[in-house]
C-alpha cells in the first residue's frame, strides 16, 4: 500500500497545479466538452491502474503511458488556444451641446468573466478636446487611444466588464461638445486585455500596415469632417477588415465608421486602408488585441 501511495504522488500530484488553470481560462463550449470527455477516459484509466496496483499486477506500462498521454493533454500548455470572439452590440449617439455624455441602457451583449468592452468614441467639436475620464457600467474605463483634432476628436476606451447585459457608459470630455457618439464591440476568449496594436493616424489616405499572430482581433475605427449628406467609408486592403459602422452624427457634418476581423492565422505587412467618400480632414484608429 505504502508502495502504492508512493506511485500516485509521483504520477498524480500536479493534476491540482494544472486544472485550476485550464478550468479559468475562458475557454470556448467545444474544447471544454472535450476536455470532459477526456477527464472521464483519465478517471476509467486511473481507477484500472489503482486495481492493477491493488492486485499487484506489474504488467501495466502501457496502461501507465497512456494515462500520462491523457494527462498531457489535459493539463500541459501545448493545447490549442481557442479563438477570440468579436462582435458590435450597440451603437449610441447624443447631439446635444455637452461636456459629459452619459449613454444610458447601453448594450453590453452577453454577461461573461472574460468579457472587455472596447469602445469607439466621437467627439464634434472644432476645436477638439480628449476624453478626462470614462466609465463603462461603473467599471473606471483606460483610455486606450486619446487623440485632440480640431476637426473632431476620436478614441478608444476598454474596460473588463463581466457583468450585466446592458449599462451606461459615461464619456467625460475636456471640452465642451456639440454631440457625441460611441460604438460599442464585446469581445471574450483573449488571453490579455492589453492592446498588442495601437496606431493613429491623420494623413490621407488613411492607409496603415500591419502584423499580428494567429487568434488576434483587429479592430479599426475612422471619421471625417465635413461629410456629405449620405457619407461612406470604404475598408479595404489585405487585413480584410469587416464594415461594421459607416454612419453621420445626427445633426453634424460628422460621419464614423468601423470595421473589425478576427485573424484566424497570423499576418505580416497586412493592409488596413479607410478611404471616405466626400467631406475632409479623415482620421483614423487602429487597435488589436489577443
Amino acid at each position: 500500500m505504502q508502495k502504492l501511495i508512493i506511485n500516485i504522488k509521483n504520477k498524480y500530484a500536479r493534476i491540482g497545479k494544472f486544472w485550476r488553470p485550464c478550468a479559468m481560462s475562458g475557454m470556448n463550449v467545444v474544447v471544454k466538452i472535450s476536455r470532459i470527455l477526456v477527464l472521464v477516459l483519465f478517471c476509467l484509466l486511473l481507477a484500472s491502474n489503482l486495481s492493477c496496483h491493488i492486485n499487484d499486477n506489474h504488467d501495466n506500462d502501457d496502461r501507465d503511458n497512456l494515462i500520462l498521454l491523457v494527462l498531457l493533454y489535459l493539463f500541459s500548455g501545448t493545447n490549442p488556444a481557442s479563438n477570440p470572439e468579436g462582435s458590435l452590440v450597440d451603437t449610441v449617439e447624443d447631439g446635444a451641446a455637452k461636456t459629459n455624455y452619459i449613454f444610458s441602457n447601453v448594450n453590453f451583449g452577453t454577461a461573461a468573466s472574460d468579457r472587455l468592452l472596447v469602445i469607439f468614441v466621437n467627439g464634434q467639436r472644432d476645436v477638439g478636446g480628449v476624453i478626462n475620464s470614462a466609465s463603462v457600467g461603473g467599471v473606471s474605463a483606460t483610455l486606450a487611444q486619446n487623440d485632440s483634432r480640431t476637426d473632431g476628436s476620436i478614441a478608444t476606451i476598454i474596460a473588463a466588464v463581466p457583468a450585466g447585459t446592458a449599462g451606461d457608459v459615461a464619456i467625460n470630455w475636456s471640452i465642451l461638445q456639440q454631440g457625441s457618439a460611441i460604438q460599442v464591440y464585446r469581445l471574450s476568449n483573449l488571453s490579455s486585455t492589453t492592446p498588442i496594436i495601437s496606431i493613429h493616424d491623420e494623413i490621407s489616405p488613411l492607409t496603415q500596415t500591419i502584423s499580428y499572430e494567429a487568434n488576434s482581433v483587429i479592430m479599426a475605427h475612422a471619421k471625417m469632417w465635413n461629410a456629405a449628406s449620405a457619407p461612406t467609408f470604404l475598408w479595404s486592403g489585405s487585413a480584410n477588415l469587416n464594415e461594421l459602422v459607416d454612419t453621420k452624427l445626427t445633426g453634424s457634418n460628422q460621419a464614423y465608421s468601423s470595421a473589425m476581423r478576427i485573424m484566424d492565422s497570423p499576418g505580416s505587412g497586412a493592409v488596413v486602408t479607410a478611404s471616405s467618400s466626400g467631406g475632409s480632414a479623415p482620421v483614423m484608429n487602429i487597435i488589436g488585441f489577443k
